[in-house]
């Protein structure tokens, strides 16, 4: 996690965290879509209350696994065992019960297929139990996805 003090133009300081490399945002800049979340009280440690997350980094997470949850494998094989139903994208952070708040999306099953995936609004990027973590394979298609936006904002 990396941390970002931004000045707000009316003599204030903003401190945002991102999981995008300094070197990265020290070169091209730091994109909405790339802030976890703002943290009001930079005194440690850190509490899931000092925090308040950034919407547009749920909703590009949600636009991440909408584009890519059909193509990969493990989840496309456990939706044909399961015919009907549901399956869920959960924060990795979890060791024991899954609470709404760890549930990151919430995967429609008909007839094998994956036919719907829908953000769980109760999902906190920070809580309890620390912040977010993602399986490996929506961990990197985030990221490149991600580092694609610098690509996109340069042509604008």
């Amino acid at each position: 996690m990396f941390e970002y003090t931004i000045d707000s133009n009316d003599g204030f300081y903003k401190h945002y965290l991102s999981d995008i490399e300094h070197s990265h945002v020290l070169k091209s800049g730091l994109l909405n879509e790339m802030i976890l979340g703002e943290v009001f009280d930079n005194t440690p440690p850190l509490e899931p209350d000092n925090f308040k997350q950034n919407p547009l980094y749920l909703d590009f997470l949600h636009w991440v696994v909408s584009l890519h949850v059909n193509s990969h494998t493990p989840l496309v094989e456990e939706a044909r065992k399961k015919k009907d139903g549901c399956l869920f994208i959960v924060d990795q952070r979890v060791k024991e019960s899954v609470n709404d708040e760890d549930i990151i999306e919430r995967l429609t099953i008909k007839n094998s297929e994956i036919i719907n995936v829908e953000r769980n609004s109760y999902y906190q990027v920070f809580t309890e139990n620390g912040f977010i973590q993602l399986e490996g394979w929506l961990k990197d298609l985030h990221r490149i996805e991600l580092l694609k936006l610098y690509k996109v904002e340069a042509m604008n």
